[in-house]
């Protein structure tokens, strides 16, 4: 299969499923993208911190600060980079 560069595009996976990180982390990077991988919020903070991502891909239900606060916090420090939150849960709270 062959797939269209993506110009080096930076993703941000927060994610503290290691098998789920693992896996977008290899499909986004045969697709062309850089990817920055987090453990946990606290990790994708200060990511976002260190450098600017085209896109950041956000577990809701993360240890120390989980998606939802990182997604507030992003927003409120001026991130204007698009979020998709993702979580396992099959319920909404």
């Amino acid at each position: 299969m062959i797939t269209e560069p993506r110009g080096g595009a930076r993703v941000l996976v927060a994610e503290d499923d290691r098998g789920v990180q693992e896996t977008l982390e290899t499909a986004l990077r045969f697709e062309g993208y850089r990817v920055t991988a987090a453990s946990d919020g606290a990790e994708a903070l200060a990511s976002m911190a260190e450098a600017e991502h085209d896109l950041l891909l956000l577990d809701v239900g993360m240890p120390r600060v989980d998606g939802i606060t990182v997604c507030r916090l992003a927003r409120d420090r001026g991130v204007r980079t698009p979020i998709l939150m993702l979580t396992a849960r099959q319920e909404v709270r």
